[in-house]
């Protein structure tokens, strides 16, 4: 077999012919230029009528769209614009790492575009793209499996339409990474057959930039999709070959896409480092169950709004919405059925028949008992939530099998051939338009006067320090989660955007103290749960708490307001809101402060126990952990009668949201300086010059030892994994170009020497 066309096809006199409307070769004479280009202007029209919207302009809001991808975004085009990776992210949960948050994708190559559109028309730009690029990979994998033109597209169609997809446009790292599915498919399958080095490259190539494109948990799914199905096409295809000829084969491929994993180390390091410092590595099978197919959501297969739908504002199913979406049309269900019935397909079908099964179990979660095997046997899935979102291989068999199952419908030899591209075509429309009802309503957009026209609401920002949102979760729930009153509505939108719910803040450059982040530090999320629950029950502690995160103004829903004499509402005109009530707090927050007495606690429910302690006083004493020297134990356990409170001056630095200069005078004793940023590991500090360790201070923050008298210090976010992984990039981007230059080279040579000899290469 020949790239998946049998030896037999080729005649005796060289000429080369299949069954593929769009890519056969008949000696030399390319086919009709129109029927080898329709599949793809199919595809491009099909994606453009589920998201026509964005193509007049419009703009993606709902959901995280608005809430966290795009002020997120923006955040990176900024930096990029200026010339400076993204590293570190001072707006979000007291500053966190930007480059080693799993969804975002600074290394991608479409990243090079960023700067020069705005945040939400790259989002949109991407979108469109990636669901083209998915059906194009769907229609080269089904083609390169011998099935004709219509066949093809059915799949692909279904694949760059599914709800599956299509639904979770709000997360643009999902969408951006389904097209490597089919890709990585199409060169596995294709170097089992023929063992040519350029599907090795491939698959390294689309290793890399599945892991770079940002959404770890599909480019897990994707993997172990990829994997599973290698292994099975090497024991089918290689039934008859010794085992070690087989494990040379798998090996290889392994090899190659572990090249594509160090490509992208200079993402996985950082990523890799900001999981085993969130609260990820504390899951259990409970907290991973979070929204799960269930078995009612199977009539979701032939209605797609049994259970209501956010477009109309009732939904009322289990979850949410988009995580058990598995809508395909009603044409599918009879194709697979017909695909499943015909043993000629099976020895190709069944595996997708088993993919299917499987996929469906493990979606239905801890309930199913093998999502909680899977769990607890397969390396790294611990780490992730949410197992409805095994439907993707579901989405991904349905798509295969439908299309083998367009493959057996006979049409007669007699009928002419018109005919026959109208039953194609009404069946490819019959496929098409559910597809399109159903995306359309998933994704509700705003035109650019009427965004616009909300964006002054956004654009006030009267605070000094951080803002505080210590009841974010309840505008979640209601804008979000519990009703999506905002699903379409101007009134709506305009009200969420003025909650100043989540990361919506950092659209004005202002610092948020808490925020939204799916992989926080484990450190600052532990201590964000401290403060919300004094604040909620109104404990003493509260204004501690909320001062040492340089919280100036707390933005608190009106019915949940802070009756506590430490905390003053804020009359000024222009931060009233309809739905908030504006307070700060009546000690003054600050970036830094210096104290001269340490205690030192390990432990996490320790740390909790003396940050609520009632003699603790932040101004006075310092609680310290994670100790790297024996310097911050010098320091006296309780104060003295008259502690120096000692001066701090903040310097202008070039990079001011990854770069500290300080100037402080710790008087005449030692001290500790406290800095009011998140503690993580990839922050470096010299004293004069001079090389220290970092504690962390005060369950969360940055702690430095000074000795007595003024001395000048310095903080830079500088992670070793992120230049390791540069180093690794640059690497391996030199061994691939060297690599193509002598493959290209030989390929030249060889055709030259043809040439001159005559030979014919098919």
């Amino acid at each position: 077999m020949l790239c998946g066309i049998k030896l037999s096809d080729v005649s005796p006199d060289h000429t080369l012919v299949t069954n593929h409307n769009s890519t056969a070769l008949i000696t030399g004479e390319q086919t009709n230029p129109v029927r080898r280009l329709f599949p793809y202007a199919a595809i491009i029209l099909f994606v453009s009528l589920i998201l026509y919207p964005l193509l007049g302009g419009g703009k993606l809001y709902w959901g995280d769209i608005s809430l966290y991808f795009e002020p997120m975004q923006q955040f990176a085009s900024e930096q990029l614009k200026s010339g400076r990776l993204p590293l570190w992210n001072p707006y979000i949960m007291c500053g966190q790492p930007y480059l080693g948050n799993p969804q975002m994708a600074v290394f991608y190559p479409t990243s090079l575009f960023a700067p020069f559109v705005s945040a939400s028309a790259f989002i949109s730009i991407s979108t469109v793209s990636h669901l083209i690029l998915s059906g194009f990979a769907m229609f080269w994998y089904l083609s390169a499996k011998r099935l004709k033109a219509p066949s093809a597209l059915t799949g692909a169609f279904l694949y760059a339409g599914s709800s599956c997809i299509v639904a979770r446009v709000q997360f643009p790292p999902m969408v951006c990474s389904a097209p490597y599915c089919p890709l990585l498919l199409l060169s596995i399958d294709r170097y089992i057959d023929i063992k040519a080095p350029k599907h090795l490259i491939g698959v390294a190539v689309f290793t890399a930039l599945l892991l770079l494109a940002g959404h770890p948990q599909m480019a897990y799914l994707i993997l172990l999709l990829c994997s599973v199905y290698g292994i099975a096409v090497l024991i089918r295809n290689h039934s008859n070959s010794d085992t070690k000829s087989r494990v040379k084969i798998a090996a290889v491929l392994i090899g190659s896409a572990a090249v594509g994993c160090i490509v992208a180390l200079v993402q996985l390091l950082p990523i890799l480092q900001a999981t085993v410092a969130s609260t990820r590595e504390r899951m259990t099978p409970g907290g991973a169950n979070r929204f799960y197919f269930d078995i009612s959501h199977l009539w979701t297969l032939v209605m797609p709004h049994y259970f209501g739908h956010p477009a109309t504002g009732d939904y009322h199913g289990g979850g949410n919405a988009w995580e058990p979406a598995l809508f395909a049309g009603w044409v599918p269900l009879p194709l697979m059925a017909l695909a499943c019935w015909n043993r000629r397909v099976w020895s190709d079908a069944s595996f997708w028949i088993y993919c299917l099964l499987i996929s469906m179990w493990l979606a239905i979660g801890t309930d199913g008992g093998l999502y909680w095997l899977a769990f607890y046997v397969l390396p790294g899935l611990s780490n992730f939530h949410d197992p409805a979102r095994f439907l993707f291989g579901v989405t991904v068999a349905i798509c295969v099998l439908s299309a083998y199952g367009v493959e057996q419908i006979k049409i007669g030899r007699i009928m002419v051939r018109s005919a026959r591209y109208v039953v194609y075509a009404g069946l490819l429309l019959a496929i098409a338009l559910p597809l399109v009802w159903s995306g359309r309503e998933w994704n509700p957009v705003l035109d650019s006067q009427e965004r616009s026209s909300l964006m002054p609401q956004m654009s006030e920002s009267a605070t000094s320090g951080r803002v505080y949102e210590p009841n974010h979760d309840v505008y979640w729930k209601r804008y979000v989660s519990d009703g999506y009153t905002d699903y379409g509505g101007i009134r709506e939108i305009s009200t969420e955007l003025n909650s100043r719910m989540s990361n919506s803040q950092m659209t004005t450059h202002t610092p948020i103290a808490g925020g939204y982040e799916p992989v926080p530090s484990t450190v600052i999320a532990d201590y964000d749960g401290l403060a919300r629950t004094a604040l909620r029950r109104n404990e003493p502690n509260s204004i501690s708490l909320t001062t040492m995160m340089d919280a100036s103004d707390l933005y608190v829903p009106t019915f949940r307001a802070i009756y506590n004499a430490e905390y003053q509402v804020d009359d000024r005109s222009g931060l009233k809101q309809r739905d908030i009530v504006v307070q700060h707090p009546s000690v003054a927050p600050r970036v830094a402060w210096l104290v001269h007495s340490a205690r030192h606690v390990e432990g996490k429910l320790r740390i909790q126990s003396a940050l609520c302690d009632p003699q603790f006083v932040p101004d006075r004493t310092a609680i310290i952990s994670n100790l790297k020297g024996g310097e911050a134990l010098k320091l006296p356990e309780r104060p003295g009668n008259d502690p120096q409170p000692g001066s701090i001056v903040i310097k202008p630095v070039p990079n001011p949201l990854s770069h500290f200069d300080l100037a402080v005078d710790s008087g005449p004793s030692a001290g500790m300086l406290v800095i009011s940023t998140a503690f993580y590991p990839g922050w470096h500090a010299s004293v004069d010059h001079r090389r220290v360790s970092i504690v962390r201070a005060d369950g969360a923050f940055m702690g430095i030892y000074l000795p007595a008298g003024v001395h000048n210090v310095s903080l830079v976010y500088e992670p070793s994994s992120v230049l390791l992984g540069i180093y690794v990039l640059c690497v391996c981007t030199f061994a691939f170009t060297t690599l193509a230059i002598f493959m290209w080279r030989r390929r030249s040579r060889l055709r030259l020497s043809s040439t001159s000899t005559g030979d014919v290469h098919v």
